[in-house]
């Protein structure tokens, strides 16, 4: 059972995220389930993550909880660099909800997957790359969700942030993460990584840029 949780008087609806660490298929979806009765009564999407060092590595995995669970504040969270090592199509999220997507996780990945569990959770922990730097299509997955999807940025690196220190690191990400969506999303080429101290400011992603995204595609509706 949870805990009971009184939200405050002021409370603004939006979403939660969760993950899955346990192998029990059915004590997943009978807590996921707990977990989105929860968050509805405080006006909260239960957004899934399919965490790729988990036995719920999988897109395919994380539908399989949200078709039985199915509660309607369901969804699912993709991270870039999860998708990425869970060697996921672009055309599976095609065939999902759109409801389901509200908002992802940017980070870009090295080409190769690591072999082994402990240093697949030590690079997801310690070195994700800025968009463009890496192998992961971001734009192209960013194209296959919803218009208006919230991205948010994920990208630990224990090294950078020892060199350049929390705050200029972190404006780091968001500035490079600014380039790469600007450039990106209307299919020009990424913005790999450049020296330290080339970048200078990053200008603001301009909202006129987005109609460029490709014309959204039919979605399957959930039933």
């Amino acid at each position: 059972m949870f805990p009971r949780w009184k939200p405050p008087s002021r409370w603004v609806p939006g979403t939660s995220l969760s993950s899955i660490w346990v192998k029990d298929r059915e004590i997943v979806v009978d807590r996921f389930g707990q977990l989105c009765d929860l968050a509805d009564s405080l006006g909260l999407t239960v957004n899934l993550e399919f965490v790729s060092t988990t036995n719920w590595s999988t897109l395919a995995g994380a539908r399989d909880v949200l078709k039985a669970a199915h509660r309607d504040n369901a969804g699912i969270m993709v991270d870039t660099m999860h998708f990425h090592r869970a060697r996921t199509s672009l055309d599976e999220l095609d065939r999902l909800p759109a409801q389901w997507f509200n908002y992802v996780h940017i980070a870009d990945d090295r080409t190769d997957v690591p072999t082994t569990l402990e240093e697949a959770r030590r690079t997801m922990r310690e070195e994700r790359l800025y968009p463009g730097e890496g192998a992961v299509d971001i734009a192209g997955i960013l194209r296959h969700l919803p218009d208006g999807v919230v991205c948010a940025i994920e990208l630990p690196h224990r090294v950078r942030q020892r060199e350049l220190g929390a705050a200029r690191f972190a404006r780091e990400c968001l500035d490079r993460t600014k380039r790469y969506l600007s450039a990106g999303l209307c299919g020009r080429h990424a913005v790999s990584r450049g020296d330290d101290d080339g970048l200078g400011p990053a200008a603001p992603i301009d909202p006129d840029l987005f109609p460029c995204h490709e014309p959204p595609m039919e979605r399957a509706q959930l039933r």
